[in-house]
């Protein structure tokens, strides 16, 4: 599903960030990329969303090198995935319901289809008791089970996660990572970079490691 073959990636004129990354993710797995900060995990994952193109490599999703998609292709494309980003990225003037409901809205559903999701997806992630509410009165963690529903309310095929619990207290990022684990459940490929070395070993899911560019491949 997922390919990136011999990949670099530099900023301008400077030094590699990425070199010759090699990935193969199959249809269905669950995969965890550790690396300390500044290994370059979050370019890497730009890489997989496509909102910056490698300086080299070949990198081939769903069948397709994605260097052949048109720019009218590309919003199709990205409807196969979900983003989860570091900083949650909600819109302040929008209710954690309407954040959710966003791209349903821009897919077109009708809007009795999108309170019936949406409402049922809020319930699955525990924030039933919160569907009005603005995101500077949700907590962190609360912010952050937003922006997961956000990002699997179209039921994607591939799910990135960018440091999913890094804001999070120890309970909320078990949580979340059920979450995922359910999700997962239901036939998701998942890509999640992370500091927590123990959530990791505890789920047990195969982890790629990314230090000074490099990236090591699961054993």
């Amino acid at each position: 599903m997922i390919r990136f073959e011999n990949v670099g990636l530099r900023y301008g004129k400077g030094a590699e960030i990425l070199r010759d990354i090699n990935i193969d993710l199959q249809p269905g797995s669950f995969n965890f990329l550790l690396g300390p900060s500044g290994a370059g995990k979050t370019s890497l994952l730009k890489l997989m969303y496509f909102s910056i193109k490698p300086s080299r490599g070949r990198i081939s999703m769903f069948d397709r090198d994605i260097s052949t998609l048109s720019r009218q292709e590309r919003p199709m494309f990205r409807r196969k995935m979900g983003v989860i980003f570091q900083d949650y990225r909600l819109l302040p003037h929008l209710s954690a319901m309407n954040n959710v409901a966003l791209p349903l809205r821009i897919a077109g559903l009708s809007e009795s289809q999108i309170q019936n999701n949406v409402k049922e997806l809020l319930n699955w992630v525990g924030l039933e008791d919160r569907l009005d509410a603005m995101p500077a009165t949700l907590s962190g963690g609360q912010q952050q089970r937003v922006a997961f529903a956000r990002a699997v309310i179209n039921r994607p095929s591939f799910l990135l996660a960018d440091e999913p619990t890094g804001s999070v207290d120890s309970k909320t990022a078990k949580r979340l990572y059920q979450l995922f684990h359910d999700l997962h459940s239901l036939g998701t490929t998942i890509f999640i970079a992370t500091h927590s070395k123990d959530l990791v070993h505890e789920f047990g899911y195969p982890c790629y490691y990314l230090e000074n560019g490099i990236l090591h491949q699961p054993r």
